[in-house]
């Protein structure tokens, strides 16, 4: 991976930070040589996310994410013949092929992330905690597993890292949930009891990794401090990541 920014990645983290702040803020305490890289999943995986909020119809979000996902299966297949002469792709598109390669990203986390930002277009209620959680897992999940094998290169880190990074993931993902308003706020009951299992291994957690796990800090101020700014969010990020904690 390159060190050096190029401009579709000055893109990617400039997209990540005007549409996802809180886990651009997070990647910030990654390993540098990761930064620009995470950048491009955290813009793609917005991209995602503003499906449903962009499109009159679900059709026309369908349309939107079959682009991507021929996208992502193009950069795993190689290309069609009529992808081949198709318009210039999008500026992500190309930093975020590069990570799959270089990382040996898993194809079924996209396939799975963008499944679930398909299925939410008819509807998106949650019937019980369980699809909640489902959910969770599906979109904010994978893309934890996507960040930590970024971070490693393609080399897995150890078992209590991916369990606190997928306890973490789902318990900001419900957050994002309550604060976007498509579930009630008793459902952040739920989130401490995640927290606190992924804080359980924090012994086994390898540092390079805490960057995914920052997100258990931005979930616990909200759910102390719902209307915390970003500034108060940011210090407190600061503060658990300069003493190695989350």
């Amino acid at each position: 991976m390159a060190s050096e920014p190029t401009p579709e990645q000055s893109y990617c983290a400039d997209q990540a930070r005007r549409n996802d702040w809180d886990r651009f803020i997070c990647a910030l305490f990654a390993p540098s040589e990761a930064r620009e890289t995470l950048y491009a999943l955290i813009a793609f995986n917005a991209e995602l996310a503003r499906t449903r909020s962009l499109v009159s119809e679900p059709m026309l979000g369908q349309i939107r994410l079959q682009w991507w996902r021929d996208a992502i299966a193009a950069t795993y297949d190689g290309p069609t013949e009529t992808e081949t002469d198709a318009s210039p792709p999008h500026p992500i598109l190309a930093p975020l092929a590069r990570a799959i390669r270089a990382c040996s990203l898993n194809r079924a986390s996209f396939d799975a992330m963008i499944d679930a930002r398909s299925d939410e277009l008819y509807g998106g209620e949650f019937n019980d905690a369980a699809e909640v959680t489902a959910y969770a897992e599906a979109t904010s999940g994978n893309l934890a597993r996507l960040q930590i094998a970024i971070i490693g290169q393609g080399v897995n880190p150890a078992d209590p890292t991916i369990h606190a990074a997928d306890e973490v993931a789902i318990a900001w993902g419900i957050v994002e949930l309550i604060r976007s308003g498509r579930i009630a706020p008793d459902h952040a009951d739920d989130v401490p009891a995640r927290i606190a299992a992924a804080r359980l291994s924090a012994g086994g957690i390898e540092r390079r990794f805490l960057s995914v796990l920052l997100p258990a800090t931005l979930a616990q101020t909200y759910i102390r401090r719902p209307k915390a700014g970003r500034l108060h969010r940011q210090i407190a990020l600061g503060y658990k990541a300069f003493r190695g904690k989350f």
